[in-house]
């Protein structure tokens, strides 16, 4: 069994305009510093309290690997339960050959972080169309109370299927005063995974590094809910991930599920705003 060691998440300065919330773990006994990296002006809203959003970042390596993860700073009781007797249990029996997670942590927290109460949305740069919908869908304030307030866009995710102009998706923001977030992260590149097989878990993670300004994440889905299955492509369980990592103040969801993209895509087209956008 492999043991993981996750440190005191703590903040520092990278330069005159960034900041990063970093860990550093233990992999069996090899050092590694995770970091989530954005502009210092979020600094108020970055987590050191707990360490909810790296125990989220290493659990597919840990899935993969039969894994210990020790620490002795604080996890939230409701996150830990949900994993250990929802997430993982469901992993372990599917066909992916993943483990039981053995938790050593004994600090936990009942306490809730207090948030801005401001909804989020991921831009990965990957299936675009999933993300134009959630976008777009969730704009009319006084009908939906998830209105979304910032788009975080992954700087260091691969493009794919790509409809928008370069640029373009900073100019719906401006106009939907949608403020964005510019996030960089090492965590695929020291765990060694992928976006396919993490995306959802990486999305997450950065939702709970910033649970100080957000209460919800609208995850675009980019399959749907009657697809359901345990594959090698996290979105394909994104349903049983985004409910098994929700908190009482802090909403998961995997938004637009009910839809096939060629759906979304007839929607987004009758949308008087959106539909200059999409061919």
């Amino acid at each position: 069994m492999n043991e993981i060691i996750i440190g005191k998440p703590y903040t520092a300065i990278e330069d005159d305009n960034a900041i990063s919330l970093n860990s550093d773990i233990l992999i069996n006994n090899k050092k590694e510093k995770l970091f989530i990296k954005l502009d210092k002006k979020y600094k108020p809203y970055l987590v050191t309290e707990n360490i909810d959003a790296f125990v989220i970042a290493i659990l597919p390596f840990a899935f993969k690997n039969n894994c210990t993860i020790t620490s002795e700073s604080k996890v939230s009781k409701k996150l830990l339960y949900q994993i250990t007797q929802y997430l993982n249990p469901c992993l372990e029996t599917s066909h992916l050959n993943l483990y039981m997670i053995n938790f050593n942590i004994e600090n936990l927290e009942d306490e809730e972080i207090k948030s801005k109460n401001k909804v989020a949305t991921i831009y990965s740069g990957k299936n675009e169309i999933d993300s134009l919908f959630t976008i777009f869908e969730n704009q009319n304030e006084e009908l939906n109370e998830f209105k979304i307030t910032h788009l975080l866009k992954i700087n260091n995710s691969n493009p794919e299927n790509l409809i928008l102009q370069k640029g373009e998706i900073d100019k719906i923001c401006n106009a939907l005063k949608i403020s964005m977030i510019h996030v960089e992260t090492n965590i695929f590149e020291i765990l060694k995974e992928k976006y396919n097989s993490s995306g959802v878990y990486l999305n997450i993670t950065i939702i709970y590094a910033l649970h100080k300004l957000f209460n919800t994440l609208l995850n675009p889905a980019s399959q749907p809910f009657a697809k359901f299955k345990y594959g090698e492509n996290s979105s394909e369980y994104e349903l049983l991930i985004a409910n098994s990592l929700k908190l009482p103040n802090l909403n998961i969801c995997a938004y637009g599920g009910a839809y096939t993209q060629n759906r979304k895509n007839e929607i987004l087209k009758e949308n008087k705003f959106a539909k200059k956008y999409i061919n």
